[in-house]
């Protein structure tokens, strides 16, 4: 229901698509965050995935939620970043 939401057009689509603009300088942040949820949030396969260590992941995660103000490890903070990763993806078309 949610993704179905968010492909309509409207302020809160806009609202959560624009909390990912301070990755736009990041790639490799946005990145990190797309690899890890794909990978059911394990750090060790994303590490593995990204060819980096697992330290430089923790990392990433680390300023991801300084930058974003959410933390990708805690619930809260990933909810609303996956979320924002959906309605980016509809933001742009």
């Amino acid at each position: 229901a949610l993704e179905y939401q968010l492909t309509r057009p409207g302020p809160g689509r806009e609202y959560l698509g624009s909390l990912l603009d301070p990755l736009d300088g990041h790639p490799e942040l946005l990145e990190t965050l797309q690899r890890h949820i794909s990978n059911n949030l394990n750090r060790q396969r994303t590490a593995r995935v990204m060819h980096i260590h697992t330290n430089t992941i923790d990392y990433r995660l680390k300023r991801i939620a300084q930058l974003t103000g959410f933390d990708p490890t805690q619930p809260s903070g990933l909810w609303y970043l996956r979320s924002a990763l959906v309605a980016r993806t509809y933001r742009s078309s």
